[in-house]
């Protein structure tokens, strides 16, 4: 997998996965992020596993609106906000809780 593309962080280029792992998309998450890539996994990357503030927003899949509520994910080598991680979906036919929105 040495060859493989990696998707690393803007700041310290400290890994978080390979490209070719991504399990969809995500378009339009935010608008200041532009697309980013769901994974199963993440290497390199913190949270706060009780946040106060946690991220709730509604999406449309299949017609109906899904609750998905996540958390921000930090950089290990350098701190920086990188993504998410999602702590609880009701009903969505990809997004999973524990995934990560990078």
């Amino acid at each position: 997998m040495a060859d493989q593309l990696v998707l690393e962080c803007d700041t310290c280029s400290a890994h978080f996965q390979y490209v070719s792992q991504n399990i969809a998309t995500v378009l339009n998450i935010a608008p200041r992020y532009g697309n980013a890539w769901l994974f199963d996994k993440a290497w390199n990357v913190y949270w706060e596993e009780k946040t106060e503030n946690p991220i709730t927003m509604l999406m449309t899949a299949e017609g109906k609106s899904i609750r998905v509520t996540m958390t921000d994910v930090f950089c290990c080598g350098c701190g920086t906000d990188c993504g998410w991680k999602i702590i609880s979906v009701d009903g969505h036919p990809v997004l999973r809780k524990g995934q990560f929105i990078l």
